[in-house]
């Protein structure tokens, strides 16, 4: 068999990746984005397309890039201060309530989520245990769905509702699970 040169290998690779990245470009040589909203919205967030992110931020997209988003229809809803949480009050896990907040009861501590209404949360905060019952069963105003959620806003209704079942992704944060009572609870959104 005869010796290859070193840089065969290389040149071989440098082939190989040039071909990869026209294959994800469509005629006119743009950068085919995914199709899944929320992998497309992450993308062009740490390609820059919003902006400078905070580095929270950046932290979820980049997870939601590497792992996937996991949908679940979610009921959700939206706490502000005129019930009592102003910006900057403490969460469950001490951290200042703000437009990053989203709580959840059966989402781990700083796991992130995300949705076309409101964008981009990171799961800092818990609530009732009966928001899931309520969010399972339903009521004749509002059908049911796997889970509830709830995100902070400075008024009332600012994403065009308060209380709403639509979908949700979420993706894990890079910190251990941190769960409301210690431990995951019976309905889990992310398998973890």
């Amino acid at each position: 068999m005869p010796k290859r040169n070193p840089h065969f290998w290389l040149l071989l690779l440098l082939i190989a990746s040039g071909i990869v990245l026209l294959l994800y470009r469509d005629a006119e040589g743009q950068v085919i984005l995914p199709e899944d909203d929320c992998l497309r919205c992450a993308a062009k967030a740490l390609r820059g397309d919003f902006g400078k992110l905070q580095e929270w931020q950046r932290v979820g997209y980049a997870q939601f890039m590497e792992h996937g988003p996991t949908w679940k229809r979610a009921w959700c809803t939206d706490y502000f201060p005129d019930e009592g949480f102003p910006r900057g009050q403490g969460t469950r896990w001490s951290y200042p309530v703000n437009e990053r907040c989203a709580a959840c009861n059966e989402l781990p501590g700083f796991s992130f989520v995300w949705s076309n209404r409101f964008g981009i949360r990171q799961v800092l905060d818990t609530g009732a245990d009966s928001n899931d019952r309520h969010a399972r069963n339903g009521t004749k105003h509002r059908p049911s769905a796997g889970h509830w959620l709830d995100i902070w806003v400075p008024r009332a209704g600012m994403f065009g509702f308060t209380s709403e079942v639509m979908p949700v992704a979420a993706v894990r944060g890079r910190q251990p699970a941190k769960w409301k009572h210690g431990g995951a609870p019976k309905h889990t959104w992310l398998d973890y």
